[in-house]
């Protein structure tokens, strides 16, 4: 299992391997989300308003609808060419509403639920490439910490400043 997370609704959700599965605790009954049907899923979190969100390995943000049971898509990579990998590697919602998203290959990136928008973070490696982000903890609405593959980066969306911890 690679994450587990528990509904505003009292449902359990979680990845194993990269399938999204749901447990009912009322009912007993697990539901599979198919990859064929759906997406392979890498990670998953609940927002500020409860809303359930997951990462997938197509590079797209799926925003989960209760009362339809079904998922809306946002592109983490609308737009851009010559995309290499499209695979999300952490999620992680903060206190103000929007998302942290990261990648391997292209850096973290807040997403604005509101406007469906994806804002590259401005943290780089020593050498100007991006970092692998690896987590995310927020800490407050004033500093995220982002754990890479060469550190912890300590950020403040307000200043867009960050500091390497190695």
């Amino acid at each position: 299992i690679k994450d587990v997370q528990e509904s505003k609704k009292g449902d359990i959700w979680y990845i194993g391997n990269t399938l999204l599965q749901r447990y009912d605790p009322v009912t007993g009954d697990t539901r599979l989300y198919d990859p064929a049907s759906y997406f392979s899923v890498t990670a998953l979190c609940l927002a500020a308003d409860s809303s359930l969100w997951v990462a997938t390995t197509g590079g797209t943000l799926e925003k989960y609808d209760q009362s339809h049971d079904v998922f809306k898509g946002y592109n983490l990579f609308a737009g851009q060419q010559a995309v290499l990998s499209t695979w999300i590697s952490s999620l992680e919602a903060t206190p103000g509403g929007q998302l942290l998203v990261g990648t391997p290959l292209y850096g973290a990136r807040l997403f604005d639920p509101a406007t469906g928008r994806f804002t590259l973070l401005p943290i780089y490696n020593a050498d100007g490439s991006n970092i692998y982000v690896r987590d995310f903890l927020c800490y407050s609405d004033q500093e995220y910490w982002i754990a890479s593959e060469t550190g912890i980066f300590v950020y403040d969306p307000q200043t867009q400043h960050s500091a390497h911890l190695q």
